[in-house]
């Protein structure tokens, strides 16, 4: 057994990478390397802004925004997010929405963990894309002038997040794709957001959109939330310790499967190395980084169960940050494959 520092323990014989494939009659060698890395991982300070939008007026008032926003923020605040003002803030006026944005910004540690939550109305124009907060009684975006002055745009609070929070991560959860208060107009997307200019976002930075550019998202009808916003609470119950990556088609698939199809979240990654929205799990790791079969080119390979490794494991640590954990082995066969027969699987640390 081989230990190195910490509580964790991989149990590799049920892992499917050993479990899939072993050689017999020769030697094989494996690797296997988790990667955690510094300030992503396992960043300390968690800290979250949460905003639903739903009293537009005039016919376009969203029924779930609230209910989605109060459980969002209730569920990150339990798993460790400190979420500004202390809960979801609603039916932000515009005025309102960019004071919150900056009274957030003032509390951020630089290398927190970052994430924004809105649901709500969104549009796009002139291949800009807006969140919209709640309209004056009377008021609608007639033009594209009128989205940009009266709205707030993404790209926008990309810019001042990363200002903020240069050295942390900054994750966007956007429920906005939802048909919009405006009048009929050529200028303005009336179908959803647009696709974002790369050139503008941030590294460090990942945005996560309710549905594909151009396409109208579901508000939730005869449901406490919308689907994203369910799929999103889900997958923050089960897979909040996997890579955001992993995460988010995790929510991708839900939604789709919720909705028949219609409507299929996607996700605009700008981070290096593993990123997780609360610690993360070695396990949800290795599911990303090892493939769930080898393949062992030999006459002389067969498959070995689990059961017939019954007992080997690895006891695993990582003390600080920054770590990177390298593990060869070879495996031997100990004569045959009759009922004297076995495998011993020898595991040396890598030499410095």
């Amino acid at each position: 057994m081989l230990s190195l520092n910490n509580n964790m323990t991989l149990n590799l014989i049920q892992n499917r990478f050993l479990s899939k494939i072993m050689p017999s009659r020769f030697l094989a060698l494996f690797m296997l390397m988790l990667c955690f890395v510094s300030g992503q991982a396992n960043a300390q300070v968690r800290q979250a802004l949460v905003v639903g939008n739903s009293n537009y007026g005039s016919g376009f008032d969203l029924i779930n925004p609230r209910n989605d926003a109060k459980a969002i923020a209730e569920k990150l605040s339990s798993i460790g997010y400190q979420v500004h003002t202390g809960g979801a803030l609603y039916d932000l006026s515009l005025e309102q929405f960019n004071d919150e944005i900056d009274g957030f910004l003032e509390t951020i540690d630089d290398g927190a963990s970052v994430l924004v939550y809105y649901a709500g109305h969104g549009a796009a124009s002139d291949g800009s894309n807006y969140l919209i907060p709640i309209l004056p009684r009377g008021v609608k975006l007639r033009s594209g002038s009128d989205i940009r002055d009266r709205s707030v745009s993404i790209e926008g609070i990309l810019e001042r997040v990363e200002n903020s929070n240069p050295k942390g991560v900054n994750v966007f959860f956007i429920d906005a794709c939802r048909d919009t208060p405006v009048s009929n107009t050529r200028s303005i997307n009336l179908t959803g957001l647009t696709a974002l200019d790369s050139r503008y976002q941030p590294r460090g930075s990942f945005i996560g959109f309710s549905t594909e550019y151009g396409k109208v998202a579901e508000d939730g009808v005869n449901s406490d939330f919308s689907p994203f916003a369910e799929a999103v609470l889900n997958n923050l119950d089960k897979k909040a310790s996997a890579p955001i990556e992993l995460f988010y088609k995790g929510v991708s698939e839900e939604v789709y499967l919720a909705t028949g199809g219609k409507q299929y979240p996607i996700q605009e990654p700008k981070i290096r190395g593993d990123y997780c929205l609360v610690k993360c799990d070695v396990l949800d790791l290795i599911d990303k980084q090892v493939p769930s079969s080898v393949d062992v080119s030999s006459t002389n390979a067969e498959v070995v169960s689990a059961k017939e490794l019954q007992g080997l494991s690895i006891s695993v640590k990582v003390a600080g940050a920054l770590a990177a954990i390298l593990i060869t082995g070879l495996l031997v066969s100990s004569g045959g494959s009759g009922s004297g027969g076995g495998y011993q699987l020898t595991l040396t640390p890598p030499s410095r």
